[in-house]
């Protein structure tokens, strides 16, 4: 799964925009919780900025034995 994730200039979560999913089931659920991370912000002249990044998020689904 490909996330495209905007980021504030203190490193806050604005938005999730998905870009390609993996697992169909599992997209609400990882843009739910990426929602909640935090970055290091973006840095241009040494100034914390907005920008945007990739987030890549690999699922490994397992036999329950």
């Amino acid at each position: 799964m490909v996330l495209d994730v905007r980021v504030d200039r203190h490193g806050l979560v604005l938005e999730v925009d998905l870009i390609e999913a993996s697992y169909p089931g599992f997209n609400r659920a990882a843009m739910a919780a990426v929602r909640q991370w935090r970055f290091e912000p973006g840095m241009r002249g040494g100034v914390a900025v907005e920008d945007r990044i990739p987030v890549t998020i690999q699922f490994r689904l397992e036999d329950a034995k």
